[in-house]
């Protein structure tokens, strides 16, 4: 296996607490016994809290004879307490929701807790998940609005650029309210493509939520989206999803061929390998090792490299992990498109026109328009040339899309100063589904604070080359050092 997969797993005083609440007794009371020895529970960190609220029912069984410890006890009540007051303050945005006849699923706490309400001991609640069908979409965000419910992050409010993101967190309009509610448009972040979650919707089953009728995952789409979101970068990685996944595997209700199916589909195998090794191999989970197998021995280096992206940071932030997030969301782009394909519009391909730009300061973008109308498999260059007026350490171009990264350009040191300036040409290959699938008509070019470039002209298709005034006027600008 590969490294990389153990080594973003939770701490170990984490999955000591794993072992302790999901394995069997005599392995469960040796972590006990270990975690107990390192650590004070008054130290305990929120998410061991909040384990350790999972294991109170069985600590009779894991430390006989001892005295039952009333911090646990209380542990166990405040988590209660904090969920049924996210329960409660998220209820009527669900309800009004239903009411209007949108599709809603549940997703991750949410899901889990509907199947058997009495979870609401171990399992806390900050937010609920729901995922909303891609059609209904721009009406739940306007009945949201509607509600008084408003964005708690981005202050965004435009539906066109909404539609890029895969979730929007929502905060209540009553002061004070415990909880948020996630409005989600794709169940994964990493697979935003249209069409790319209705094999779940056909799956899904009905449910009755805080008397509200909606549907949850079935059970092995659920342990697909709680696998693939486990080990999402955060201020402190947290192992409660294994409290959600561990229970169907142990109960035989994982069809694995299928999970390993949307898996390889979705272009998501890290994602769900490293979760499951670490059940397989420090939780005691049954976890078959030819799936293990299979998720693993055809995994590229550009999957490994945006994987270990996602469980260090919130996005790409050198060269190599914006050239891995490129290839690995066009793999994820052709392969939907090959599932649902779909023709290119009667007129064919239409390139935009050249744009050319005479300066872009630092810390500026400009916005790029992109082919509309080629088939989903077209191989779409873009030339980009410039001019490099002056950098200094550190300096970069990022070629983004919304909610995609496309390239990241080290620029060297450069000025009159230094010797003289350079002419940069970079050509960036994707397919037309890429941006088709992600509703995407532009993309931007952004440099960063420490570079300034001059007579930038970006094409499609293929390279333009100056004209006569365009190289004098450079060199007239190059010699002034203006």
């Amino acid at each position: 296996m590969h490294e990389c997969l153990r080594r973003y797993w939770p701490p170990e005083g984490q999955i000591l607490l794993l072992i302790a609440a999901l394995a069997d007794l005599e392995t469960a009371r040796r972590a006990w016994r270990q975690w107990d020895a390192g650590q004070d529970l008054a130290d305990a960190a929120w998410a061991e809290v909040c384990l350790l609220a999972a294991i109170a029912h069985r600590m009779r069984a894991l430390a006989p004879g001892a005295a039952p410890d009333p911090r646990l006890v209380g542990a166990r009540r405040y988590i209660w307490t904090q969920t049924q007051m996210t329960l409660g303050t998220v209820r009527p945005l669900l309800a009004a929701l239903q009411a209007e006849g949108l599709r809603l699923m549940l997703m991750k706490g949410a899901a889990r807790l509907s199947t058997d309400p009495t979870l609401a001991q171990d399992r806390a609640l900050r937010d609920i998940d729901v995922l909303i069908h891609p059609a209904d979409w721009e009406r739940g965000v306007g009945i949201a609005r509607r509600e008084g419910w408003v964005g708690a992050r981005q202050k965004d409010t435009n539906i066109d650029n909404l539609r890029h993101r895969h979730a929007i967190g929502l905060r209540s309009p009553i002061p004070g309210a415990r909880g948020e509610f996630d409005l989600h448009r794709h169940a994964l972040a990493e697979c935003v493509n249209e069409g790319q979650d209705l094999d779940l919707w056909d799956r899904a089953l009905p449910v009755r939520f805080l008397d509200v009728d909606v549907l949850r995952p079935a059970p092995t789409d659920f342990a697909l989206v709680t696998l693939g979101q486990s080990l999402l970068y955060g201020a402190s990685n947290t192992g409660h999803w294994a409290l959600d996944v561990d229970p169907l595997i142990r109960a035989g209700q994982i069809d694995w061929d299928l999970l390993l199916h949307e898996a390889r589909r979705r272009r998501i195998e890290p994602y769900i390998a490293a979760p499951l090794l670490m059940l397989r191999e420090r939780i005691g989970s049954p976890v078959p090792l030819d799936i293990l197998r299979a998720l693993t021995q055809r995994l590229s280096s550009h999957s490994l490299t945006e994987f270990e992206t996602r469980t260090t940071g919130y996005g790409a932030r050198n060269p190599a992990q914006f050239e891995a997030r490129r290839i690995v969301a066009s793999a994820r782009a052709m392969r939907i498109a090959r599932d649902q394909p779909c023709s290119a519009t009667p007129l064919g391909q239409t390139s935009p026109r050249v744009v050319r730009h005479a300066r872009l300061k630092p810390g500026e973008e400009i916005a790029i328009p992109v082919p509309t109308g080629a088939t989903s498999f077209a191989r779409l260059r873009l030339h980009l040339s410039f001019d490099v007026h002056h950098a200094r350490g550190h300096a970069y171009l990022k070629i983004e899309g919304p909610g995609l990264a496309l390239k990241m350009i080290p620029v060297e040191r450069a000025s009159k100063a230094r010797g003289g300036r350079v002419r940069r040409h970079v050509v960036i290959l994707c397919p037309a589904c890429l941006f088709a699938l992600r509703g995407i008509d532009h993309v931007r070019v952004r440099t960063n604070d420490r570079v300034e470039i001059r007579n930038m002209v970006a094409s499609w298709g293929r390279p333009v080359p100056f004209t006569r005034l365009d190289r004098l006027a450079a060199a007239v600008r190059r010699w002034r050092g203006t």
